[in-house]
């Protein structure tokens, strides 16, 4: 059944070209920290596809400026790019089982903007972590997220 197939794919450009205006035409673009892992730290860099969902957003990967497609760092260093919203995903775990407090409590992250402004965001890791068509639906999510 090509058609089928064909037409899933019509309808996947166009939710992903949708959500790629509204992301264009959005009034800011707030600079977003992925976590995938705390200990120790892992973030996607620039040649990752939460790199691509958090333009097609309207935000901006804060360590995008790295090449590399998964970035081992620090908290100092996260720190330094002082994010709009921290984005919590690790990889394999619930999203139920990681805990806002874990974030807020680092050492110095009471100064980021993120934390001071309630914007960490924990999110289901099947959205964002997997490479698949529900990484549509992390998109969509996201961009209803930091543009509410």
């Amino acid at each position: 059944m090509p058609d089928r197939g064909q037409v899933a794919a019509a309808q996947f450009r166009s939710r992903l070209e949708n959500i790629k205006q509204k992301g264009a035409n959005a009034y800011w673009s707030p600079k977003l920290y992925w976590e995938w892992w705390p200990k120790p730290v892992f973030t996607p860099g620039s040649i990752n596809w939460l790199t691509e969902v958090s333009e097609a957003a309207g935000g901006e990967n804060v360590f995008k400026d790295v090449e590399l497609a998964s970035v081992q760092t620090d908290w100092d260093d996260i720190k330094s790019r002082n994010p709009d919203y921290i984005c919590v995903a690790w990889v394999g775990v619930r999203k139920q089982k990681v805990k806002k407090e874990l974030i807020k409590n680092r050492p110095g992250w009471e100064e980021l903007d993120a934390v001071k402004k309630d914007r960490i965001l924990i999110l289901e890791e099947e959205l964002y972590c997997r490479p698949s068509p529900r990484l549509l639906d992390g998109l969509e999510k996201l961009h209803h997220l930091i543009h509410k």
